[in-house]
């Protein structure tokens, strides 16, 4: 299934309010496999969680589902299964297994897809050809996702297979449509949920993104980014046209106790950035720049960087008498990578609570976040378009049975009986948008 396909951001809002309500961290990644096999059209996939023992440490099936071959078990049930663990490290060495492809992934924490696992030369591929020969199966297309928790760790990996033409059903290989879904899907489990909740049942940490709606969703998605990477403070940019700029939606500071924009009544008192400069792109600021180029931008210092323009950063900083330094900026783009806007995140702290650069793994995950928020800003605006357009419709059918003495009987109930449709639609848009 493509992502231009509109039922697919329905469905996403489904899965984000289902999310936020399951208390079985087993049905909850259940559902996120499903639904990555559903929204590819693969024919199966398996989930791994990374698990530790005596004998070391190994990505151990936990779920799987196999259309063709009718299979769907789950280790939760103690059922046996084809799929051997997966050691992450070599047992008589002790060195990263990069060999296989679901232990890269969860060690790399590294998106991996192959177009034709038959001809594939990084990776040792044995293991699936064994696969194959026992169920006579043909092992083509693969997409292995990793899955991270909170702190940047990994606890699983995603692995689909033989994505599918929705034309003839022919085995195709992975979109890059079908990547950004499925990075999205993963990055709910980081949202959702904790290690401890994988490997333990019955102790859940239910944290799921709020139904997509302006404003709680901008807010929610700056505070699960600063989350994510411990950072102090973030900022949400909205593109906007005639003229080209970005505009600040939230901007939240925990140590100044800075809470403007979304909902709260102190709008952000900042000017817009505009991304042009006498006809030329404005490519001087990290935010602008990441939204003209779609690229990530990763600063450790502000204030020792030459490559891009920090007025406006010092002068932030000399009226709150803070110290901005390390910076990440992620462009949000729609299924069409029409731009939407830029999330911005600034002083990463570590453990010890110092300001550090944000890490690569770190700009992984928020690249993973960047991709489910940019779904759910375009989910919204869709709501708010079609609720304009009901509105609208409403407004003029309203007028016509107010002229009830120029209308037939049949005709004052056919307006009548479209006046409750309308506000039906709009009782479910605004449902939706709750």
């Amino acid at each position: 299934m493509s992502l231009y396909q509109p039922s697919l951001l329905w469905r996403l809002i489904d899965i984000a309010k289902s999310l936020s309500t399951e208390k079985d961290p087993w049905r909850l990644l259940d559902r996120i496999l499903t639904e990555s096999l559903n929204i590819t059209g693969c024919d199966g996939g398996t989930l791994y969680l990374l698990q530790e023992d005596d004998d070391g440490t190994w990505l151990n099936y936990a779920i799987l589902h196999n259309h063709s071959l009718n299979i769907a078990q789950s280790s939760r049930e103690g059922q046996d299964s084809a799929l051997m663990p997966v050691p992450v490290y070599d047992r008589k060495t002790g060195e990263p297994n990069h060999h296989n492809i679901a232990a890269h992934c969860a060690l790399s924490q590294t998106t991996i897809k192959i177009d034709d696992a038959q001809q594939e030369k990084r990776f040792d591929v044995s293991g699936i050809k064994n696969f194959d020969e026992l169920f006579d199966y043909h092992t083509r297309s693969i997409l292995t996702v990793p899955l991270l928790n909170k702190d940047g760790a990994s606890i699983g990996v995603i692995q689909l297979v033989n994505a599918r033409n929705p034309i003839g059903s022919m085995v195709q290989p992975f979109t890059p449509q079908d990547v950004n879904v499925v990075q999205a899907l993963a990055a709910l489990v980081a949202i959702t949920v904790d290690n401890n909740a994988l490997v333990c049942i019955g102790r859940e940490k239910a944290l799921a993104p709020e139904q997509p709606h302006s404003p709680n969703v901008l807010e929610r998605i700056v505070e699960e980014g600063m989350e994510l990477t411990h950072a102090e403070g973030g900022t949400l940019y909205l593109f906007r046209n005639d003229p080209r700029r970005l505009e600040f939606a939230v901007l939240h500071n925990t140590p100044l106790g800075l809470y403007q924009g979304g909902s709260s009544t102190m709008p952000v008192d900042l000017p817009p950035l505009p991304l042009e400069s006498d006809g030329a792109p404005n490519l001087n600021n990290i935010a602008t720049y990441a939204a003209i180029s779609n690229k990530t931008v990763n600063i450790s210092d502000a204030y020792e960087n030459v490559s891009f323009d920090f007025t406006g950063v010092k002068r932030f900083d000399t009226t709150h008498h803070y110290r901005s330094r390390s910076f990440l900026a992620v462009p949000l783009r729609d299924h069409r990578q029409q731009l939407l806007g830029v999330l911005q995140l600034v002083n990463a702290r570590g453990i010890d609570g110092k300001v550090v650069p944000f890490t690569q793994t770190q700009e992984a995950r928020i690249q993973g976040l960047a991709n489910y928020a940019a779904i759910a800003l375009e989910t919204q605006m869709q709501l708010d378009r079609a609720g304009v357009t009901t509105g609208h419709l409403r407004e003029q059918l309203r007028t016509l049975t107010e002229q009830a003495g120029t209308l037939s009987p049949q005709q004052q109930t056919v307006a009548s009986d479209c006046l409750k449709l309308t506000d039906y639609l709009l009782q479910q848009i605004n449902f939706q948008a709750i």
